[in-house]
């Protein structure tokens, strides 16, 4: 029997914006968090280090379709909630939902950048946090209220929800967005129609702020061509915004011509050739768009997305690997988990399968090894996860074999009280023996809750015998 999702802190987000309905105040949920954070890890330095053999089984109801194997041998990991968010708690009249909904990115010094948002527009608060996993510690980098220059009481944005992608000096870039349907009242109030751009370099330390360089839009998504310097994002009312970082010029601002509508939830981008690839949302079957940033040209492919076994439905792209494989496949994911390749060069899409249970399952992000054997993800990046034991799933490209590394919520519930709510953002180190993977989660009796308070760090070490290559 599937567990029905509960919710202590009710979210509904839909693809254009949110409501958030609380069912506790916020002195309740302060005791509720500090009881179930059994370690007070929230308080804690460093990391909780666990190795065990309940990593690798599967858990108890399993409610989903067993087409997978488990790993033999159960990896070691690493564990944190991410720590110095504030305010910890909301005021009553201006509540917020600490979480994370972008990218985890790998810096050129091997730790990895995450970034964690309060989802409110009044003070709202965004932080970028370094994770270094060597030393195993984890700092604040950017507050990027601090960065912009908001000011208290300002109605400003609540998150990061793009790729954070590093360029080649270190610089890392990144974009906000508000994440909500714009109110009159809040254009009454003062505030600015406009996503906002920042840049962080990881070596040296130096941020800086570079205003809002497109007015009438903010940014659902965004990638950073690391070669070019050219941030390209797609906008909440279908605007798009290609702006040259480095010197500090808008190349495009604006809607697609032809009547394309962006996905708002993908920007693949082909550092072979610069090409930025989505789907539009304005065809019937999601067919594929692009961008060439050189000429501000944008094109309809000949190619959908496959149509999904049972609906028979071509859905929007939703996560795909960083890069192509020698033979210049991308490997995607709709929204609802069909897994496919997509060639750019042929403009052709192959099925691959579902990438978890009988039908599919949402997740937002995949992370493939240097040498283009194995794609790792956690499916259900946004509420279902929990209720499959939040998986960290090996898919070998090779043989098709899907392999579970861990089930990483009941331990972590059991021992920690953390509950895993979803992913939106996992990353590999350079050698592909750790797999880095922010979570959305929090602290309670309930495993099975779907909860947005205290997002974390899970430090997956993958066993060599595991990714044989």
């Amino acid at each position: 029997m599937k567990h029905r999702l509960l919710v202590c802190v009710l979210v509904v987000l839909s693809f254009t914006g949110a409501s958030v309905v609380f069912s506790e105040t916020e002195t309740e949920r302060k005791i509720r968090v500090t009881k179930w954070d059994k370690e007070n890890l929230r308080y804690s330095t460093g990391v909780a280090t666990d190795t065990s053999k309940e990593l690798i089984k599967i858990p108890d109801g399993y409610p989903g379709k067993q087409d997978f194997v488990v790993a033999k041998k159960a990896p070691t990991v690493d564990f944190a909630p991410i720590r110095e968010l504030n305010p910890e708690f909301f005021p009553e009249d201006n509540k917020g939902i600490w979480s994370q909904w972008g990218e985890v990115t790998k810096g050129p010094n091997g730790c990895f950048y995450m970034a964690s948002g309060d989802h409110r527009c009044k003070n709202g608060q965004v932080f970028i946090t370094e994770y270094d996993p060597v030393k195993k510690e984890q700092r604040i980098v950017v507050d990027v209220g601090k960065i912009c220059g908001w000011k208290k009481n300002q109605l400003v944005h609540g998150k990061i929800h793009g790729r954070m992608d590093i360029m080649q000096d270190g610089t890392l870039v990144a974009a906000t967005w508000n994440g909500s349907p714009i109110r009159q009242e809040w254009l009454d109030k003062g505030y600015i129609k406009g996503g906002y751009v920042l840049t962080y370099n990881v070596l040296t330390g130096v941020a800086e702020y570079h205003g809002i360089p497109f007015y009438g839009d903010s940014w659902p998504y965004h990638s950073i061509d690391t070669q070019t310097c050219v941030l390209m994002a797609v906008g909440a009312y279908n605007n798009f915004l290609s702006y040259d970082v480095r010197n500090k010029r808008l190349l495009y601002g604006g809607t697609p011509p032809d009547g394309i509508d962006w996905c708002r939830r993908a920007t693949l981008l082909d550092e072979r050739t610069g090409m930025l690839y989505s789907t539009d949302a304005s065809t019937e079957d999601n067919q594929f768009v692009s961008y060439n940033q050189r000429t501000n040209e944008f094109r309809r492919l000949e190619c959908s997305p496959p149509p999904h076994p049972v609906s028979g439905k071509k859905g929007s792209l939703r996560a795909y690997t960083a890069r192509r494989t020698p033979d210049g496949i991308f490997y995607c994911m709709d929204q609802v988990g069909v897994m496919y390749k997509f060639n750019p060069d042929e403009e052709k899409t192959e099925y691959i399968g579902i990438n978890w249970d009988a039908e599919g399952v949402y997740t937002t992000s995949v992370a493939m090894d240097s040498k283009f054997r194995y794609i790792y993800y956690v499916p259900g990046s946004h509420g279902r996860t929990m209720n499959l034991g939040t998986p960290v799933v090996q898919y070998d490209i090779k043989t098709g074999q899907k392999k579970v590394i861990a089930f990483l919520g009941p331990l972590y519930h059991e021992k920690y009280g953390y509950a895993c709510t979803g992913t939106f953002g996992i990353e590999l180190s350079e050698d592909d023996s750790l797999l880095v993977i922010q979570m959305n989660g929090g602290f309670g009796e309930n495993p099975h809750k779907s909860m947005f308070e205290n997002t974390a760090v899970f430090a997956v070490h993958i066993p060599e015998s595991e990714r044989p290559e």
